[in-house]
């Protein structure tokens, strides 16, 4: 009779014990989708800065062209993106691009002929609305890594999220989000 009922007591154990693993996992995993839809929906603004920024740069070019190092450190980084296999790798590189996109209009401020032309104005103007989208869509994808960080790093959920490979993901910083770095320096990333 005994043996029965400690049978039945690790049962109960063992079924409560995989009930919640499989809770835990499931919910770590649904953030883990809102996470990807909302980064679908900012990736595709990305991309779109990333085809208008090597134009703004060309323009730069060719009124200054001592800024060639501008021009190369932003194809490496498009030419990085593109490559990028993991969502953590992606945000890491837009967040450098939008310090370098910081410093590339605090550089072109230092040339006027570049500031009354209209192509460089235009661009500017579509580079900046971009922006604007990437930064309407940055704050939903922000809290939805919010969560996701939280939520991977609460009791229970903290002993198996690292087990099962929800790590710590960073939060995208937008031109709007006032960037860290303005004055980068282009010949020593060059």
């Amino acid at each position: 009779m005994v043996a029965l009922f400690a049978s039945v007591f690790m049962g109960i154990i063992f079924g409560v014990s995989l009930l919640l693993l499989m809770g835990i996992y499931n919910g770590l995993q649904s953030i883990k989708k809102q996470v990807k839809r909302n980064w679908e929906s900012v990736e595709l603004f990305l991309k779109r800065r990333e085809e208008e920024l090597p134009r703004l740069v060309e323009l730069l070019v060719k009124i200054a062209p001592q800024e060639k190092a501008v021009l190369a450190k932003v194809s490496e980084l498009r030419e990085r993106f593109s490559n990028a296999n993991s969502l953590a790798d992606k945000i890491l590189i837009s967040n450098e691009m939008t310090n370098i996109l910081a410093s590339l209009f605090l550089i072109a401020e230092a040339y006027p002929e570049l500031q009354r032309s209209g192509e460089f104005k235009m661009l500017q103007s579509r580079i900046l609305e971009i922006e604007k989208q990437i930064c309407a869509r940055q704050e939903h994808f922000n809290t939805t890594i919010k969560v996701y960080n939280h939520r991977s790093s609460q009791f229970p959920d903290m002993f198996f999220a690292q087990t099962m490979g929800f790590h710590t993901l960073e939060f995208l910083k937008t031109y709007e989000d006032g960037v860290e770095e303005s004055n980068y320096d282009f010949r020593a990333a060059a």
